[in-house]
């Protein structure tokens, strides 16, 4: 998805926004379909999460 909003809006999308976007869908999905997450979160994941939203967030000029 964001390689899509980077076309619409004609920017670049930079490696580390492309990871972040990443990292946060397989976090989405897992908190969507909640069988798929095989085991407990983690703190460390829960801050890789907010600090990847915000990136994106900051991206997006928000």
């Amino acid at each position: 998805m964001a390689k899509r909003l980077a076309q619409i809006r004609g920017i670049g999308l930079d490696e580390g926004v492309a990871k972040c976007a990443k990292f946060l869908e397989q976090h989405y999905l897992q908190a969507r379909y909640p069988d798929a997450r095989i085991g407990e979160y983690e703190r460390w994941e829960a801050e890789e999460c907010i600090k990847c939203m915000e990136s994106l967030w900051r991206w997006i000029g928000g």
